[in-house]
């Protein structure tokens, strides 16, 4: 299918620093196009600075795929020996990290589907085993479940007989755990061979240290449930989200983590195309290369598709979040976009914040604060804006003991130390705004 031609990507300074820039961002894929090997080609030809190659990969979560194409026998005679074997080391490490995660969700699952306790897989653990079909070039460090909120109790029984422990002491009792526009989950550990295993038991998908009022209750959950898919996780049966609703997933997941790692984007580009194939593999009749997760969005055709998308979107108060993660793919790691997704990056009006997220974004200025300006343009008067930041700063009660983890009652002191760290965060936020202006 027709994809849209990509900018070629930011990053594109000269000298051996800045071509390792621009090197990672082009390996940031399962697969190259011609376009993406050829600018690959030339800039193996000049020196790169290997140290920074490494270096940014690990930072950006795309080790796996900057080792998948450094042993590419196009590739591989100029990358040197000793970084090969540096990529072998954390691909093989990450790997093994993933097969413990992915050996653990499939008990755990067992477990809940034993106490008829419906569970959908979220984001990495699924990401890894369906979409880039390598275990080892999608890193995954921790497990994320969706399970309806009437069912943490047992859950919890759950996991806890499975040696997980809860990180904080949980609250258990069902009416108490409202659907949050904070934090809407439970976290828990288990140590294996001295490494740690990490779980998260979510009732909602958004979870956050901000209030997100601005979409959390718009998130239509049953929908969500009603759309979900059945899915095996090496013969434990769990559900997964349709491809629309994780699209929209994704895109909310990097938002809030502000595109930290682009493995965020990356995640996001390999649905779309994964999509693309799987419509290309329907038009020539090829219907054992399409995969099961995504079969009943092939027989509508992708038109239809992405303006189902786009009206869930709107419907969520997502629109925004797809709209950015749309971008910011194409621009940061040249992700080809079909005419169809294409159109779903218009933005209509941009309030003055907008301007100044999608500039530090561009310019490499990725981290946590820097997203509350797309989420203040997203806003719709400055009412909302200033309670936005007010209880940003200070939650109430209930939500500041669950992000921080009181057991006590809550205290002013407790407030202080939000505040404090509110500020050290927006005088971050200022100093990095103005180096990227």
């Amino acid at each position: 299918m027709p994809r849209s031609t990509p900018a070629i990507p930011q990053g594109e300074r000269s000298g051996p620093a800045g071509r390792a820039v621009a090197l990672v961002r082009r390996l940031a894929r399962c697969r190259l196009n011609p376009e993406a090997r050829e600018h690959i080609n030339r800039l193996l030809a000049q020196p790169v600075d290997w140290t920074a190659v490494l270096a940014g990969a690990r930072r950006e979560g795309l080790s796996g795929l900057v080792r998948r194409h450094a042993v590419d026998p196009d590739f591989s005679p100029r990358v040197p020996p000793a970084v090969r074997e540096e990529l072998d080391t954390v691909y093989y490490a990450s790997a093994a990290r993933t097969i413990r995660l992915l050996s653990d969700t499939r008990r755990l699952c067992a477990a809940l589907d034993s106490a008829r306790i419906p569970v959908i897989l979220l984001k990495g653990a699924f990401l890894g085993t369906a979409v880039y079909r390598n275990i080892g070039l999608r890193p995954c460090q921790d497990v994320d479940l969706l399970i309806p909120r009437s069912a943490v109790t047992e859950a919890h029984r759950a996991c806890v007989a499975l040696g997980y422990a809860p990180d904080r002491e949980p609250v258990l009792d069902a009416a108490r755990l409202d659907e949050s526009p904070f934090r809407n989950t439970l976290m828990y550990r288990r140590e294996e061979a001295g490494q740690p295993l990490f779980l998260h038991v979510h009732w909602h998908l958004v979870n956050a240290s901000y209030p997100l009022d601005v979409y959390a209750r718009l998130i239509d959950l049953d929908a969500l449930w009603r759309a979900s898919r059945p899915w095996t996780l090496g013969g434990a049966p769990v559900r997964v989200l349709s491809p629309a609703h994780f699209l929209l997933h994704l895109a909310e997941h990097a938002l809030k983590h502000c595109y930290e790692k682009l493995i965020l984007l990356t995640d996001i580009a390999e649905v779309v195309e994964g999509l693309g194939e799987a419509w290309d593999a329907a038009h020539e009749r090829r219907r054992e290369d399409i995969d099961v997760w995504m079969s009943p969005d092939v027989s509508a055709g992708p038109r239809e598709f992405w303006s189902g998308v786009h009206r869930e979107a709107i419907r969520f108060g997502l629109d925004r979040p797809l709209a950015y993660a749309l971008r910011f793919a194409e621009d940061l790691i040249g992700a080809r976009l079909p005419p169809e997704a294409s159109e779903l990056r218009g933005l209509g009006p941009v309030w003055g914040t907008e301007r100044w997220f999608a500039r530090a974004v561009r310019a490499d200025v990725r981290r946590g604060g820097v997203n509350w300006l797309a989420y203040l343009a997203m806003m719709d008067s400055w009412v909302a804006r200033g309670r936005f930041l007010q209880r940003a700063i200070f939650p109430p009660r209930a939500a500041l003991a669950r992000l921080d983890a009181i057991a006590a009652e809550v205290a002013p002191v407790h407030y202080w130390g939000r505040f404090r760290q509110a500020w050290g965060r927006g005088w971050g936020l200022a100093q990095a705004l103005w180096a990227a202006r």
